[in-house]
């Protein structure tokens, strides 16, 4: 299978899964495709502004539901978290 079919086949799925993990250089690996004709440029964006905020909640809720046992279980975050939740509680 060439390079382009794949792209043009499973593009807007590796776009999300990228975008779920790393986020910018998916983004712009994306971009390039559609710009080369590859992919289309909404469904781009969709794929992307999906991926992005999937992957934001799901850290988000692990750090609200797991945040704090986890940083007891480090004892140089846990030092370093103090200043940072006393900012956060001003």
């Amino acid at each position: 299978m060439p390079l382009e079919e794949l792209i043009s086949t499973y593009g807007y799925a590796a776009i999300a899964i990228g975008t779920f993990f790393e986020g910018e250089t998916i983004l712009v690996l994306g971009g390039l495709a559609a710009s080369r004709g590859y992919l289309e440029l909404p469904w781009v964006l969709v794929s992307a502004f999906s991926g992005t905020l999937l992957g934001d909640q799901l850290y988000f809720y692990i750090g609200r539901a797991k945040g704090h046992s986890i940083i007891e279980k480090h004892r140089k975050w846990k030092s370093k978290s103090k200043k940072v939740f006393s900012l956060l509680n001003k």
